[in-house]
């Protein structure tokens, strides 16, 4: 892309009432200019979504272990997305872009309502604890990622990228 900005450098029209070079145009100049800002753009705001997550958690978990162990949970869940997202065949790009940020929220929904439950359990060993945890709001979690599962489903069956790339992406997610 780059060398065919330059190349137009070279392009002059003195003799017309031209600009001093011309700009070219078509779909896929577009398509290359937000591909260049759209990788600048998602590390940015996953970096930000990140440190409004690690903030939020320190602050209502009110557990510095807990709140590293979800936040933990958030960073390798989209870390397993950007893995995933090659063996699907997917780019990063502006779709996969909206669905990474989209993820965040839902890798934070279920690891933070377990951390919470973990937190707000009565007993002295770790284990109990766990297990008290599991039994508490397990089933509760499960049902939420199983109903965000059909949902998603449904999806899978249209012919659009945009779709399809969302099923999977969310699929990877859950």
């Amino acid at each position: 892309m780059g060398d065919v900005k330059d190349a137009m450098d070279i392009v002059s029209f003195e003799n017309i009432n031209f600009p001093i070079h011309p700009i070219p145009y078509t779909m896929m100049y577009v398509q290359w200019e937000a591909n260049i800002i759209i990788s600048k753009q998602l590390i940015r705001n996953l970096a930000f979504a990140f440190a409004t997550i690690a903030l939020v958690n320190l602050i209502l978990i009110a557990d510095l272990v807990v709140s590293l162990l979800v936040f933990l949970c958030v960073v390798l869940t989209i870390l397993d997305i950007v893995g995933g997202l090659y063996f699907m065949g997917l780019t990063i790009e502006i779709v996969t872009s909206v669905q990474l940020i989209l993820s965040v929220g839902l890798a934070l929904d279920y690891s933070a309502h377990i951390g919470v439950t973990y937190i707000v359990t009565r007993g002295r060993e770790r284990r109990q604890r766990t297990q008290d945890t599991l039994n508490n709001i397990g089933t509760a979690v499960f049902n939420g990622g199983f109903s965000t599962f059909l949902a998603f489903v449904l999806v899978a069956f249209s012919d659009s990228y945009v779709f399809l790339t969302f099923f999977k992406v969310n699929i990877e997610a859950i």
